[in-house]
């Protein structure tokens, strides 16, 4: 996948598995088209920084929680974040999921971009 024994990846894509919309057949899909990333189930208590370079691109799939949560732990670092919001609000807020997050929360002055559309995996 996206890394080798003993050496850090440079594609992350975590995927969060107890957000609403995360179904086995999409997890699958997203598992499939990021074949070339190192892929993981979000949780908290893993620090996964330590598994991937200082610039490494991270992709999370999740809902609101697990979203902010790996924003906020990456906010002060280099890494290109893109965001597939896969949340139970997503469907009944599809019209908000495509504006870009404010950063006005975070320490980081930084863009957030988003990526994709929850309906497009």
């Amino acid at each position: 996948m996206g890394v080798t024994s003993g050496r850090r990846a440079s594609r992350l894509l975590i995927i969060s598995g107890g957000a609403g919309n995360v179904t086995h057949e999409i997890a699958a899909k997203l598992r499939a088209l990021f074949a070339d990333h190192l892929i993981i189930s979000f949780d908290p208590k893993q620090d996964f920084d330590k598994l991937i370079t200082p610039r490494a691109r991270v992709v999370i799939a999740g809902g609101d929680g697990s979203v902010e949560f790996v924003i906020r732990k990456l906010a002060d670092s280099k890494h290109p974040v893109g965001i597939l919001s896969l949340g139970p609000s997503t469907t009944s807020r599809a019209h908000s999921a495509c504006r870009p997050i404010s950063t006005s929360r975070f320490r980081s002055s930084r863009k957030v971009g988003l990526v994709g559309s929850p309906w497009a995996v």
